[in-house]
């Protein structure tokens, strides 16, 4: 099964505490340390964050403790190579393996890694459909565009298969967070499956829409209608050369407004796209603006030199924490406003056609 970005290792929001019981059996780890992670697919070689460890006696251990949301955790095994991820709920979670092939441990008594064991089959078979387009249209790029054309349809409709088959399995199973994490990941691929996602969010379960990343997903498919034609407001934070400014946009101007961070894969994997934009609209008074959720000086400014952002940057370096967060309750990122002349917000995460879109009718 394809291992999901670092978009879903996130942490969720709080909405009261949930217990949780797991009860494990791995063959020759007696004696050895076994650590639980609230990341996906981190071992104990590994600098994830340590959620507990427990020592194996007679190859059993068992860990319980209190969590907010659903969401992705490893188990592994000290001094070892393998790790098994799982999702957390409530209840006794088993686990039964063997420490020569943890991640093939048996997980019973779950029913989320039971439906992420049944989805996972159709998601992997078409992910794997999927890559053989993506590398055929790569093979043909700047080289013959019938083909290239072809192959990116045959993506496309790829792409509404997953959108059709998430639909369906969440229509029986709307508390499946599997399948929730597969949509969160892959609906902005195309404007018809966005469409399709925005059909298939109602039918998640309250946990899953009121969780987190259930707010957040809902964010990025339903505009933000309470921001929708207001002003974006000025504010006080530093710039490379940590001067305090205070930043004001200028109303004949177009702006783009991008939280990112320099640990945020998915955040400079938008880049090339970004600067493309910009520079083919920057003679229209299209403007760029990014605001960093760091809290690391030096890796910011790093980060902004090897990915060549050449755009203003600012950032107060108190990460989610700081007022240019938690003025839009930005809980992850990558997030994007787009602000008309007049310095009004047209759209809350605008996809990169939508973006093109505006501009070409100003």
């Amino acid at each position: 099964m394809r291992l999901l970005p670092i978009l879903l290792l996130l942490c969720l929001n709080a909405h009261g505490q949930n217990n949780y019981t797991i009860l494990g059996h791995i063959k020759n780890s007696s004696g050895k340390k076994v650590l639980l992670t609230n990341s996906w697919g981190l071992n104990s070689t590994a600098k994830g964050i340590q959620t507990d460890t427990a020592v194996s006696s007679n190859d059993s251990f068992s860990f319980s403790g209190t969590f907010e949301d659903m969401m992705y955790y490893t188990l592994s095994v000290e001094n070892t190579k393998g790790f098994r991820p799982f999702i957390i709920d409530t209840g006794n979670i088993h686990i039964e393996g063997d420490i020569e092939n943890l991640k093939k441990a048996i997980i019973s008594n779950s029913p989320q890694n039971t439906w992420m064991s049944e989805a996972g089959i159709v998601v992997d078979s078409i992910h794997k459909k999927r890559a053989r387009f993506q590398d055929s249209m790569i093979k043909y790029i700047d080289k013959d565009e019938t083909k290239l054309a072809k192959f990116s349809l045959q993506r496309d409709k790829v792409d509404i298969e997953m959108e059709e088959f998430l639909y369906n399995y969440i229509r029986k199973h709307p508390d499946c967070y599997f399948a929730f994490a597969v949509l969160n990941e892959e609906y902005n691929f195309s404007p018809q499956t966005k469409e399709l996602a925005k059909r298939t969010f109602p039918k998640f379960s309250d946990r899953i829409k009121s969780s987190r990343e259930g707010k957040y997903l809902k964010s990025y498919l339903f505009d933000d209608l309470e921001n929708i034609g207001k002003s974006y407001p000025s504010f006080t934070t530093y710039d490379l050369k940590k001067k305090k400014v205070e930043i004001s946009l200028d109303s004949t101007n177009v702006y783009l407004i991008d939280y990112w961070a320099s640990w945020c894969v998915p955040c400079i994997k938008k880049l090339p796209g970004l600067k493309s934009i910009y520079n083919q609209y920057k003679d229209k008074n299209f403007r760029v603006i990014s605001v960093s959720l760091d809290n690391d000086y030096s890796k910011w400014k790093k980060s902004i030199q090897s990915n060549d952002i050449f755009w203003d940057n600012y950032s107060s370096l108190k990460g989610f924490d700081g007022d240019e967060a938690k003025t839009y309750n930005i809980k992850e990122i990558p997030f994007t406003i787009l602000i008309g002349r007049g310095n009004k917000i047209i759209k809350m995460n605008p996809t990169e056609d939508e973006i093109k879109d505006y501009l070409n009718n100003q």
